[in-house]
């Protein structure tokens, strides 16, 4: 199972020894900082009552999210350009306020382009250029400890904790590369690098709104869609009416879906075309480094073997005349030691022996005179290749190092476009995929909707019908029961006709407010647009609608041509 973002939530709070215990740390239960938890709890606890106080009696800061931005792009660049030491304390810093948002309550964040409403510090900093300020100090200046940096991609871009953990290995492997061969970096090959960046950040907008709004949405589309289904089982008299009031709810909730999946796509998005062509201009670069260092370290390890053999073939007669010299030694020390237990063995012959060992003795000492000028010689050789052996030998191993590091970024470059493409395409693939449903969906409701009118459209003309044949019959009889003086009967039959025409001027509204029904069906329509080729079902829904719409207003006109 891949890793979330939770992983890299709690690799970043183990590398700080936050949370541990007190037989953890030996007792004292200490923070990131390594002062003791209880003196920064305390310090936390009064900032935080503080900042209560504050909240309390009015003193929060509105700040829109545009001002927001660049306060924090221009903090972002004084910190990793001017003093570049202390980025890994403004990283921990971002990690805290997107951890704890309490740390930010005496600040407001509001969208004016959202009807002012209120985000976090995570959509401020997902928003600016922050991040790509601090990739880009990574680069070119690297760091040894990127547990922050790991956090904050966590927390701002797609992919898993495992993604996110080789990007930050991978991005410090690419400027040790650069630092370690003395390089300068090619124009432009960062801003490449943080195009690729900008395309695997999340859509703020959908990180906001694709949680509780989308999910409450789909409930309400399921009451209605099994109230609608309830209606049109039921039979009553007062379904049609019923039914029609829950699909045009079903229609604006499925217009509203709709429009947050279109926004789920993020602005400006760079394409799978685009995204290729910076993903080879990055590998040509670094394919070039590698070609030199391959050449270069080749032509060290050549060097190195032939310094190498230099020195075998140097130290060859040397070494087999030092080696007969220590044999010869060691012969010697084996005959004095076998003469000495033999001079204790046999005392009779201790004049001989004594007699022996002085001679044997007498020829060591000349033996280590005649051979003082050849283990000298020996040595001073020695001495003389080991400076020059250090120096190829460092040369080959810097040379092999330079080598693996820029392999090293080369492949991950490889896997970072091979990655980074297919997130994007599939992050393409899943919206559409999800518009193209909710589009289908939006039909589906459409349908239901026009049928829904046609009912009631057609149960509203059979109520203006029955009222006018009504109010015929009973006008004729009101001015005969005038006529023959009947006042009661009359006065009976006029107040049935001004109910009748009270529902008669009904009807009328209720056949108008059919046609605007299907005038905001129609601009629905319009709004949706043709859908795709491939798409035979959302066509086939498409052409209903479109049929139901001719046949409801063929039907409006032809009642209004016979009076209706």
């Amino acid at each position: 199972m891949a890793p979330t973002s939770t992983d890299a939530i709690s690799m970043f709070k183990q590398s700080r020894n936050i949370g541990q215990t007190p037989q953890e740390n030996g007792g004292h239960q200490t923070n990131g900082n390594g002062t003791e938890t209880s003196q920064s709890w305390s310090t936390y606890q009064n900032r935080s009552n503080t900042q209560k106080q504050r909240k309390e009696n009015g003193n929060v800061r509105t700040i829109t999210v545009d001002e927001a931005v660049k306060e924090l792009e221009e903090k972002a660049a004084m910190g990793h350009r001017n003093n570049p030491m202390s980025r890994s304390a403004l990283w921990g810093q971002w990690c805290r306020r997107m951890e704890d948002t309490r740390l930010d309550a005496e600040c407001k964040y509001i969208d004016p382009a959202q009807d002012n409403i209120a985000v976090s510090f995570d959509e401020v900093f997902i928003r600016s250029r922050a991040l790509e300020e601090a990739v880009a100090s990574v680069i070119r200046m690297p760091v040894s400890d990127d547990a922050e940096l790991t956090f904050l991609f966590s927390h701002c871009l797609e992919g898993d904790a495992m993604f996110h953990r080789k990007l930050a290995d991978g991005l410090r492997m690419i400027g040790e590369c650069f630092k370690e061969s003395q390089r300068s970096l090619p124009d432009g090959f960062v801003d490449h690098l943080l195009v690729v960046l900008t395309a695997l950040k999340v859509n703020p907008k959908s990180k906001r709104d694709s949680g509780y709004a989308l999910h409450k949405i789909d409930e309400e589309i399921k009451f209605h869609i099994a109230k609608s289904q309830e209606l049109a089982r039921g039979g009553a008299a007062a379904a049609p009416e019923a039914r029609h009031k829950c699909t045009a709810e079903l229609m604006r909730l499925g217009t509203e879906k709709q429009k947050m999946l279109a926004c789920s796509k993020p602005e400006g998005e760079t394409d799978e075309g685009q995204l290729r062509v910076v993903f080879e201009e990055l590998v040509t670069v670094l394919g070039t480094m590698l070609s030199e260092f391959s050449q270069t370290h080749s032509q060290v390890q050549r060097q190195h073997e032939a310094f190498q053999n230099k020195i075998k073939m140097a130290m060859m007669g040397d070494d087999a005349e030092y080696m007969k010299v220590l044999e010869i030694d060691q012969q010697l020390d084996n005959e004095i030691s076998r003469l000495q237990a033999r001079k204790l063995e046999l005392q009779r012959e201790l004049e001989e022996v004594s007699m022996g060992l002085a001679n044997a003795e007498q020829r060591k000492r000349a033996h280590h005179s005649s051979s003082s000028k050849i283990i000298n010689v020996y040595q001073q050789r020695m001495k003389a290749f080991q400076g020059d052996d250090s120096k190829m030998t460092n040369a080959f191993k810097s040379s092999q190092s330079a080598l693996d590091r820029c392999q090293k970024s080369h492949q991950f470059l490889s896997m970072l476009s091979e990655t980074t493409i297919s997130t994007i395409s599939e992050r393409s693939q899943r919206v559409s995929r999800e518009r193209e449903e909710a589009n289908r969906q939006v039909l589906v409701f459409l349908r239901g909707h026009l049928e829904s009118v046609r009912d009631a459209s057609e149960l509203v003309k059979r109520r203006f019908h029955f009222c006018r044949s009504k109010l015929d019959s009973m006008r004729s009889e009101l001015e005969e029961a005038r006529e023959i003086g009947l006042a009661d009967l009359a006065a009976d039959l006029a107040s049935a006709v001004s109910k009748f025409e009270d529902m008669q001027r009904e009807a009328v509204k209720g056949m108008e407010g059919s046609d605007r029904e299907l005038e905001r069906v129609q601009k629905v329509l319009d709004e949706m647009g043709e859908p795709d080729e491939s798409d035979t079902e959302s066509r086939g829904l498409r052409d209903d609608i479109c049929n139901l719409l001719s046949s409801l207003r063929l039907s409006a006109s032809n009642g209004a041509t016979n009076g209706d």
